[in-house]
């Protein structure tokens, strides 16, 4: 212990010490007892509460004594075929995709924003430059103040790839010597595990305006707002079609699968939202004899 002075934040090393540690006796003591297939095929998702004591070291007097503090943590499994959508206590929000899972400490946003995922999630993060919002995935940290991205973390493929919709993020792998990377809307970043390598490209895909002839009005006369909760992708695509009035050609059954969560206002340019839609669900958005074609890639 020092006696310098009170310190009451710990070094990064020590930090990311203690938050992987948390994480890790999660791991090991919290097993989700299976529940039977009835239950699973209507459960949106199965939240997990865990509450422990954990050193955390507090600045008390001129030295820093180390206090258990009790502590909960939140552990959202999403076992299902469809999205799950999880309301952070900061705002923020986060879509859960299948076979995923987040941990994060509740209340989540009272001394910091720290979040570990597990497969894929959309992030809409609420702006807060004193608390900067992490998501840890694998080794990999991405950091954001408030932006949306979307993060998938494949373990079999020693992989983590961030997209980014909107705003900036920086991205660094934990203990190791990679340079931060820096993220600025519309791109998409490869991250190895093993090699601690990345590569950044655009991630958004190229969606041209349709010609003249086809395009009837690009932008509705109504001002409009649309809400979508986990609704269905074709019921969404037809609602998008018919307030901008734009042509859109695709299947249900082929759609059916994907869900939408999100807000879409008549102010909005219809191919940025075309855009979000192929990232989220990578699907294919071409201009066909009629308007727009979408489909599976």
């Amino acid at each position: 212990m020092s006696d310098n002075g009170p310190n009451p934040y710990l070094d990064k090393q020590r930090r990311e010490a203690v938050w992987n540690s948390i994480i890790a006796e999660i791991e090991e003591k919290e097993k989700v007892k299976k529940m039977p297939r009835a239950w699973i095929r209507y459960a949106a998702a199965i939240v997990v509460i865990i509450t422990g004591a954990f050193l955390v070291y507090m600045a008390g007097g001129k030295i820093n004594r180390a206090k258990p503090v009790i502590a909960s943590y939140v552990r959202v499994i999403n076992p299902i075929a469809k999205i799950y959508k999880v309301a952070m206590g900061d705002g923020s929000k986060v879509i859960l995709y299948p076979n995923s899972e987040i941990v994060y400490r509740q209340p989540f946003g009272g001394s910091e924003r720290k979040v570990t995922l597990k497969g894929k999630a959309f992030f809409e993060v609420a702006k807060n430059k004193a608390k900067p919002f992490r998501v840890y995935s694998n080794s990999v940290i991405t950091t954001a103040v408030g932006t949306s991205f979307t993060i998938v973390s494949d373990s079999l493929a020693d992989e983590v790839n961030v997209f980014l919709h909107s705003g900036k993020v920086t991205i660094e792998q934990s203990g190791s010597r990679s340079k931060k990377v820096y993220l600025t809307a519309g791109q998409q970043l490869s991250w190895n595990i093993a090699s601690g390598s990345s590569i950044v490209r655009e991630s958004l895909p190229v969606i041209k305006p349709l010609s003249p002839a086809k395009k009837l009005i690009y932008k509705s006369p109504e001002i409009f707002t649309l809400v979508f909760d986990q609704e269905p992708l074709p019921d969404v695509l037809k609602k998008i079609g018919s307030r901008f009035t734009i042509p859109l050609n695709y299947c249900p059954e082929e759609l059916n699968s994907f869900y939408f969560s999100g807000t879409i206002k008549s102010t909005d340019k219809p191919i940025r939202i075309f855009q979000r839609i192929a990232v989220l669900h990578d699907l294919v958005i071409k201009e066909d004899k009629r308007g727009y074609r979408i489909s599976k890639k």
